[in-house]
């Protein structure tokens, strides 16, 4: 997923993105990489979404990173069929 955060983009810009439905898991990793150059780089969120509804914050940045990519690792577990959604938020 890309996202331009340079003019036109304006303060409270949202982008998300989702994940099909996966089965219920006692222990799945979830590894991605993320890119956040710049000032004014806002939030990239990671959710685990159960019924449509988001759940809790799995994983969460702010800011500028640098002019590299990173790798995030997150363990998923859950009772009942998820998905997995991301929500970057311009400051």
């Amino acid at each position: 997923m890309y996202i331009e955060t340079s003019p036109p983009t304006r303060t409270g810009d949202k982008a998300q993105l989702i994940s099909p439905t996966y089965p219920p898991t006692a222990g799945r990793c979830l590894n991605f990489y993320y890119h956040m150059l710049g000032p004014g780089i806002g939030t990239l969120n990671v959710y685990k979404s159960q019924q449509g509804q988001n759940g809790p914050t799995i994983w969460s940045s702010t800011g500028n990173k640098g002019d590299q990519w990173n790798i995030a690792q997150v363990t998923l577990n859950s009772n009942l069929p998820f998905q997995v959604s991301s929500c970057f938020s311009f400051c």
